[in-house]
């Protein structure tokens, strides 16, 4: 019984993951440029889409929303630019960018400074679409009482019709730390859950061969084998959405937790 609390636990716990977002109001000010006043916020709509670098005045880009409109020739990279006042008292949470739902590859700078990339560009291209990404933001570069440009280089072999529909969030260090690890042990344990339960009915099937054995063997092996592959190259090649709310990932979960709740029950009759 204390095995079918904690499973039920673990569900509950997976849509609260899902659900749970902080949502605050951004400030607009002229020019094209956001007040930043707290962390643990979406900023996709605040973008703006170039088709080449622009630091200063934004000249030519286009708000995000109006990325249908936005004219871009083949095979070439995009830029996306939010400028931004922060507030100085959020400097000791270290803040850090938080991207989901990119395809492609993409850099991402920091008022002209690297820091970090995901995938490859062109010559040797390299997908790594719907893979979160996590940046932290240097300290030492964000500036005080000046704006600030948060710059994404993104280049995708396709139609950039995705634009409109990432995700964007500004949140502190810690936060991301965690974010990134519950990103990593949820998959674990949906993958420990599906391997355990393939082998225990494994041992079943050999004692009691039944088609009841034999299905349930088969369906568990069958999960977590794709979970274990999930974020594979291939399969990132693939660009299937691996992150999304009902993506592989939670579907790979939910199922390890029905799963366990089956065997539970199975085990009790």
């Amino acid at each position: 019984m204390r095995l079918l609390h904690g499973a039920l636990l673990l569900v509950l716990a997976t849509i609260w993951q899902i659900g749970h977002s902080q949502q605050q109001e951004l400030i607009k000010l002229q020019n094209k440029t956001t007040l930043v006043e707290s962390l643990g916020i979406d900023f996709a709509s605040h973008w703006y889409i170039c088709d080449r670098l622009v630091v200063e005045s934004l000249e030519g880009c286009l708000p995000i929303d109006q990325a249908d409109n936005f004219q871009s020739e083949e095979q070439t990279p995009v830029f996306l630019q939010f400028r931004f006042y922060i507030d100085p008292a959020l400097l000791p949470e270290n803040p850090g960018l938080i991207l989901r739902e990119i395809h492609g590859a993409d850099e991402v700078y920091f008022n002209q400074q690297l820091v970090g990339k995901t995938g490859e560009f062109p010559p040797k291209f390299q997908k790594a679409s719907y893979i979160p990404r996590f940046y932290p933001l240097p300290n030492s570069a964000i500036k005080i009482n000046q704006p600030n440009y948060l710059t994404v280089k993104l280049y995708y072999d396709r139609s950039y019709d995705f634009l409109q529909y990432i995700q964007s969030e500004l949140i502190s260090a810690n936060d991301m730390m965690v974010m990134k690890a519950n990103e990593y042990v949820f998959h674990l344990i949906a993958i420990s859950i599906l391997l355990l339960l393939a082998l225990i009915k494994s041992y079943y099937l050999l004692r009691i061969p039944n088609s009841g054995n034999l299905l349930a063997t088969i369906g568990f092996f069958t999960f977590s084998g794709f979970a274990i592959i999930s974020q594979s190259q291939m399969i990132i090649e693939l660009a299937l959405d691996a992150n999304s709310l009902l993506g592989w990932q939670t579907v790979f979960f939910i199922f390890s937790q029905l799963g366990l709740v089956y065997f539970l029950l199975d085990a009790f009759n």
